[in-house]
């Protein structure tokens, strides 16, 4: 019970928080605004669905080196996972990145206003999945309070921030909190995963990713503008 309940909250916890910011928009903004919003998390749902697969995946790994203290091989398994998962979410983030309007155009001229949101909302992804495995190393290792805490304070920043800045700017005030609390709350994960095991998710091969990013996003780039004019 000591393990499981705090995973059980969690899961709670997380399921109130994407329905509360839903009822927030339309509450504070416009009905026309949630069914945007919905679109451009979906849009971005493809990049999760690699994340999570990772995750899953990793979750037995993690316990097992663990229990077995094997910690140097913890922390090779956690900068690989961490690699894979960014670059594995890299595509779609720069897919989104530069062609959100054509994505969004799919379902209709409307949801093109969605725009800026679901890069937004991008971004949010990119850095889940660039902080890799951290909270499955927090559950696995049997510190699950962690992980109840971690998901409060992050209902409590997107609520917080979605009151704040829903009337001001709208559907891009919901992307923006929603960014800002998953890299605040992703960011005290990697802090408490160095404090506990003294592991880093990153090293030198990590930067392979980012220049292959890099080099496909310049083409790309060059490409639309090229096909533009």
């Amino acid at each position: 019970m000591k393990f499981s309940l705090p995973l059980y909250l969690t899961y709670l916890i997380n399921t109130f928080r994407g329905n509360i910011q839903t009822i927030l928009l339309g509450a504070l903004n416009t009905i026309s605004t949630v069914g945007i919003f919905t679109v451009a998390s979906q849009i971005n749902q493809v990049g999760r669905m690699f994340h999570q697969s990772i995750v899953i995946s990793s979750m037995p790994i993690v316990s097992e080196l663990y229990g077995q203290g094997q910690r140097e091989a913890l922390a090779r398994l956690y900068q690989t996972m961490t690699k894979w998962t960014f670059t594995l979410n890299l595509p779609m983030f720069l897919t989104v990145l530069l062609f959100p309007v054509p994505i969004l155009s799919i379902f209709g001229k409307g949801f093109t206003d969605g725009a800026a949101a679901v890069i937004i909302l991008a971004w949010g992804n990119l850095v889940d999945a660039g902080t890799g495995i951290c909270g499955v190393i927090l559950d696995m290792t049997g510190k699950t309070t962690l992980s109840l805490l971690n998901s409060t304070i992050l209902s409590i920043l997107t609520i917080g921030l979605n009151i704040l800045l829903i009337p001001k700017w709208g559907l891009v005030g919901a992307a923006t909190a929603t960014l800002t609390a998953v890299v605040l709350v992703n960011i005290l994960r990697l802090l408490e995963v160095f404090i506990l095991f003294k592991i880093l998710p990153y090293n030198l091969s990590f930067l392979k990713p980012i220049l292959a990013g890099t080099v496909a996003s310049i083409v790309a780039w060059t490409l639309r503008e090229w096909f533009h004019t």
